[in-house]
């Protein structure tokens, strides 16, 4: 889940490009590609210990 332009969006993280973009197969059927910004990866049953 991450927020861009104030709407939020749900999808599995699906590539990381040469740059280090991570590409995001988003729900809505769109790829998006986050550029920047802190991000943090969890599991379906939450953060690991």
């Amino acid at each position: 889940r991450f927020s861009l332009r104030n709407i939020e969006y749900t999808g599995v993280a699906a590539d990381i490009t040469d740059s280090g973009s991570l590409l995001v197969d988003c729900s809505d059927g769109i790829r998006r590609e986050l550029l920047s910004g802190e991000i943090s990866i969890r599991g379906i049953f939450g953060y690991s210990d």
